[in-house]
């Protein structure tokens, strides 16, 4: 039911645009985009040959890289991770990356996923936003077991997972 309700929501507004009227997607946090459902009313906009015109704004995401003091030339955003079928596996995925990995999290499922970072991935430098774009914003920085204690499950995170180095394991 809820599908049915968000494609004709998306009819409707795709069918206004082709009249002529102009749209503003608009979230209520961070970038329409970038894990939120806005991709499926822009896909269908595209598709139905209207031109879609971004306009700048800031990002969690983008935010907590511009604050990095690791080398961001290349990372992986992965938006938020699946509760349950294959959480563990992606876990054991990312301790073999050779660059940051970056994530969204929920204020109910922050501090979980700290420690389970910290033991799958071992005590790794992190940088963790809380409420990054907004008045109460915080970042917090260290290895896992340095921050966890620090942090106020409230409000919306971004976590920056360092990499794993051989050269540089000081940092983990």
């Amino acid at each position: 039911m809820v599908q049915h309700s968000k494609l004709q929501k998306i009819q409707f507004l795709v069918s206004e645009l082709q009249n002529g009227k102009d749209i503003a997607l608009v979230t209520d946090a961070g970038t329409p985009g970038i894990s939120d459902p806005a991709g499926a009313l822009i896909d269908s906009a595209i598709q139905s040959k209207i031109e879609v015109v971004p306009v700048s704004g800031v990002s969690a995401l983008t935010t907590l890289v511009s604050v990095s003091n690791k080398p961001m030339d290349k990372f992986l955003f992965l938006g938020f991770l699946p509760k349950k079928k294959g959480r563990q596996t992606l876990l054991k995925n990312i301790s073999k990356y050779d660059f940051p990995v970056i994530i969204f999290e929920s204020p109910n499922r922050v501090l979980k996923t700290l420690a389970e970072f910290k033991e799958v991935l071992g005590d790794r430098f992190v940088i963790v936003g809380r409420e990054l774009t907004k008045k109460f914003e915080e970042i917090y920085r260290g290895k896992i077991s340095e921050v966890l204690p620090k942090i106020r499950p409230q409000g919306e995170f971004v976590i920056l997972i360092n990499h794993y180095s051989r050269a540089k394991a000081h940092d983990m």
